[in-house]
């Protein structure tokens, strides 16, 4: 009988033993915050891809990092190649304007293709305000032919892009259509289809 008993509490000693081996291996893998942790961080490595997609089509020199820290805190660190070839790494608060608004177009269209492509939201209508704000007239150019090709091309989802912008001079040939609002005396005309030339 005693013997019986040493055998049971054996057998379950062991077994307590291997689940305590799987636990740990699932903490390993997934962080000590679980399966909640493991999707974000899953989550924010596809949109650090995506990010990055549109970043090299914006500026070939700057390279966005995202991780998560104290399991909830976004991290975002810039890479940035230098003029000598080599990489430095910079927060994106000591950026210039111009690489600021590019990082974070290329962040605002990766979240919108990370929605749409997790089923989340497909929408046609993307609206951008003063996304134009701090380019030079390369970066806005590199704008206009990012947003020509996301409109046009057949993998997309967006058929629309709306731009606001309040400085007319920044328009560039690179847009389909431009129509110019005017608020005067109170009143808000349309002039749809300019010539931007």
């Amino acid at each position: 009988n005693e013997q019986k008993l040493v055998n049971e509490i054996s057998k379950n000693l062991k077994k307590a033993e291997e689940d305590s081996h799987q636990f740990e291996t699932l903490v390993h893998v997934m962080g000590p915050k679980g399966i909640q942790n493991f999707i974000l961080l899953s989550t924010i490595k596809c949109l650090e891809h995506l990010v990055q997609s549109y970043l090299s089509r914006l500026d070939g020199t700057l390279r966005l990092h995202m991780d998560i820290e104290d399991g909830n805190k976004l991290i975002r660190q810039v890479t940035e190649m230098r003029r000598d070839g080599k990489l430095q790494e910079r927060p994106l608060s000591v950026l210039s304007g111009g690489q600021w608004r590019r990082c974070s177009l290329a962040m605002t269209l990766g979240f919108s293709q990370l929605a749409a492509k997790r089923g989340l939201l497909k929408s046609s209508l993307l609206v951008l305000d003063e996304p134009l704000t701090h380019l030079d007239k390369t970066g806005r150019t590199a704008v206009g032919k990012l947003l020509h090709t996301l409109v046009h091309s057949p993998r997309s989802h967006l058929s629309t892009v709306i731009l606001i912008l309040q400085d007319f001079s920044e328009i560039e040939e690179d847009f389909d259509q431009v129509d110019l609002v005017r608020k005067q005396g109170g009143f808000s005309t349309v002039n749809v289809d300019i010539d931007t030339a």
